[in-house]
């Protein structure tokens, strides 16, 4: 089943049908099927913190990575397992759903919903109050687990991103407290109940009833996670705030919420041990009052910030999210076109009979797959022997004389939506300009991160016009990659890394595994890109570093570039693939002495305060921010900027020429130290590795 086919939504019904506290064998078979089934990280991981035994976003995320799609669990096998715990899938209906194939129209529902009251039952049963809170006005019928019930009277609670704006909504029954999440759209955002205030102490909650307790017991406020998986969020929050982050997590929970305190460096609170497993604070205060809520919150545990803990998890979080931007966005919703818009955007690619569209060009199907996906386009035809029939519009576009044709398809960045690929095919090319509206954001906190960063004033200019130079003249492909050095961890380069990732959003390769890449036959991961980062690596050092040296010099600078596609036809791409490589390691690289295709630069600084970065990763929601250091790359003069330079052999550089070589070749550069047979010895791996004959480079000769 092809991506676009997938109705992720059906998907992530299913997933949510299943109990997250099963064993963890059939933890890891589900996270294998939803996987398959197109799910992201996100959503499994919201789906594991509902369980007792949520073993943090850590463990999940290791999980996560090492599930294959590939493998002998499939997308089938969650929808089978969905339905024998007694789901009802929509598919078996028969019928379009269309609620459940696009996203929720979060705006219309909110603003169509009058303010909720006191007497509301579910306000009412949690001693809760209604401020900031919408009810469901209108039959809405329901969806997943609530198909066929109407949701009329529900409370709606928002679910706010950090720049405000709606993100999702949270359905809640006014009997039962049922929850339910609006389809298609992502629960990451927060909902506070009271004021975040500079200086006072500030509670994250999993669900709005605790809030409720918290904040009518303290008087301070509460901010609701919607899960285990939004702390970072909800402390971010807080965090900005100037407040003081305080986890109070539900009883049986207290592993995870310790290690949250400690990643974030804030205190976490203890529910009495004589509560049941998953009872919380509101059920606590119902139950014993307020004096038993204030004696829990004021023995909160204050954790000192675990740094590598803390760094490590939100890179791991930081980096799944970067690859989610990259996913070429698919409707749901099959869509609805006329054969008029299907001569206007369609284009019929002839290597393998698939079919493309200007206006979204990595929507790539074969023709079979696209008669299904507009099965619902057709028309009465009236045939030779005067019958109308049924005709797909599909059909009736394929035999058109007007119809957009192309031979294959390519990448090649700054070109036309139709263009050449490298031996001039006509070709569809899957690059559209990155549209920048006027700048309304200040960029000094990212010209001040890349100040720290790469101190050097000749280094620093350098490195933003190669940057400008990817927004301004994207098909140019300079001849040279950088390779950031770093003494400590925690320096805020993944932060950079996460801007750049936003900022050419769906052209970045963002976690390549290099080492993996290089000894792999496909290269599909960088199908489409200006950019590939790097993020740790450190090939070079060893006595067989070179084993990989000429297939990563033709990977930095070859002009043109095979696709091989783990799954899918192969074509051929203009290489527009810049490289940023990030290691702690001096020897990250094969470098010899006559390189020139990277540029170095060694970091030592000790890490800036926990506050700064605070403020950098808020930042990273902001798309305001984004378009304007995207504005400020695109104006920047790089008249000067000479993308066919060949980098010095700068200091750092010269160190990791000198790290990169194995002590064979140490002791070969100085013939005096030398044992006999070093250099016979040489040689002879040389022509190993790289073959014989006169046609042969060597890699210890100088580049051309």
């Amino acid at each position: 089943m092809s991506a676009a086919a997938i109705d992720i939504d059906r998907a992530r019904a299913a997933l949510w049908a299943l109990d997250a506290g099963v064993d963890r064998r059939e933890w890891v078979r589900i996270g294998c099927a939803a996987k398959a089934a197109g799910l992201t990280f996100e959503d499994f991981n919201d789906w594991s913190a509902t369980a007792g035994n949520y073993g943090g976003q850590g463990d999940t995320s290791d999980a996560w990575k090492s599930f294959k799609r590939d493998g002998g669990v499939n997308a089938g096998t969650l929808f089978h397992l969905a339905r024998e715990a007694g789901w009802a899938d929509p598919a078996s209906d028969h019928k379009p759903q269309r609620d459940a194939r696009r996203a929720a129209p979060l705006r219309e529902w909110w603003e169509r919903g009058p303010a909720a009251t006191a007497d509301h039952g579910y306000i009412t049963r949690k001693h809760g109050t209604p401020d900031g809170l919408r009810l469901v006005s209108w039959p809405l019928q329901g969806w997943a687990a609530f198909k066929g019930r109407c949701l009329e009277g529900w409370l709606m609670v928002p679910v706010r991103a950090p720049s405000g704006e709606l993100a999702s909504i949270q359905f809640i029954g006014p009997n039962g407290g049922e929850k339910l999440n609006a389809f298609g759209c992502s629960m990451a955002g927060t909902f506070t109940v009271g004021t975040l205030e500079h200086g006072a102490p500030a509670y994250i909650i999993e669900g709005i009833g605790h809030a409720w307790s918290v904040n009518a017991v303290t008087g301070s406020a509460a901010v609701v996670s919607f899960g285990a998986s939004n702390i970072e969020k909800a402390t971010a929050a807080i965090k900005r705030a100037g407040a003081k982050p305080i986890i109070v997590p539900d009883r049986g929970k207290e592993r995870e919420a310790a290690a949250a305190a400690a990643r974030h460096g804030c205190a976490y609170a203890v529910l009495p041990a004589d509560l049941a497993d998953g009872n919380d604070v509101n059920d606590l205060h119902l139950e014993r009052g307020a004096d038993a809520v204030l004696a829990v919150l004021k023995q909160a545990v204050e954790v000192a910030a675990n740094d590598n803990a803390r760094n490590d998890a939100r890179r791991r979080l930081q980096q799944d999210e970067n690859a989610r931007l990259q996913e070429a966005e698919h409707d749901t919703e099959p869509p609805s076109l006329s054969i008029d818009d299907m001569l206007n955007d369609c284009v019929w690619i002839a290597s393998g009979s698939q079919v493309g569209r200007i206006s979204n060009p990595k929507w790539v199907l074969p023709f079979s797959e696209f008669c299904d996906l507009t099965a619902s386009c057709a028309s009465k035809v009236e045939g030779d022997d005067g019958r109308r029939r049924r005709v797909l519009h599909a059909v009736t576009w394929k035999q058109h004389a007007e119809r957009k044709t192309v031979m294959t398809r390519t990448f090649y960045a700054g070109a036309p939506a139709i263009c050449a690929d490298p031996d001039g095919a006509t070709a569809l090319n899957s690059w559209r300009p990155i549209e920048r509206r006027k700048a309304a954001r200040d960029v000094t906190p990212f010209l001040e991160q890349v100040e720290y960063l790469i101190g050097d004033d000749t280094e620093r200019g350098a490195f933003l016009d190669w940057l400008a130079h990817i927004e301004q003249r994207p098909g140019v492909l300079p001849h040279y990659g950088w390779l950031h050095i770093a003494k400590n961890t925690g320096t805020g380069r993944n932060w950079l890394a996460s801007v750049l990732a936003r900022l050419w959003r769906g052209y970045v390769a963002p976690n390549v595994d290099l080492p993996a890449l290089l000894e792999s036959q496909f290269n599909g991961a960088l199908a489409g890109r200006v950019l590939a980062m790097v993020d740790e690596v450190q090939e070079g050092g060893g006595e067989n570093q070179f084993r990989h040296a000429n297939r990563l010099k033709s990977i930095v600078n070859a002009e043109e570039r095979s696709i091989n596609p783990k799954f899918g036809r192969q074509f051929k791409e203009h290489n527009s693939c810049r490289w940023l490589v990030f290691s702690n390691h001096d020897n990250a690289l094969p470098l010899n002495d006559t390189d020139r295709r990277w540029r170095v630069v060694r970091h030592d600084a000790a890490p800036r305060s926990p506050e700064v970065y605070a403020r950098l990763y808020a930042l990273l929601d902001d798309g305001e921010f984004i378009n304007a250091v995207g504005v400020w790359l695109r104006d920047r003069d790089i008249s000067a900027f000479n993308p066919g330079e060949r980098p010095p052999m700068s200091d750092a550089k010269r160190a990791a020429v000198d790290a990169s070589k194995s002590l064979m070749h140490r002791n070969a550069d100085e013939p005096g130290r030398a044992p006999r047979g070093t250099i016979w010895r040489r040689k002879s791996a040389e022509r190993a590795l790289m073959g014989s004959g006169p046609h042969r480079k060597s890699w210890l000769q100088p580049d051309q």
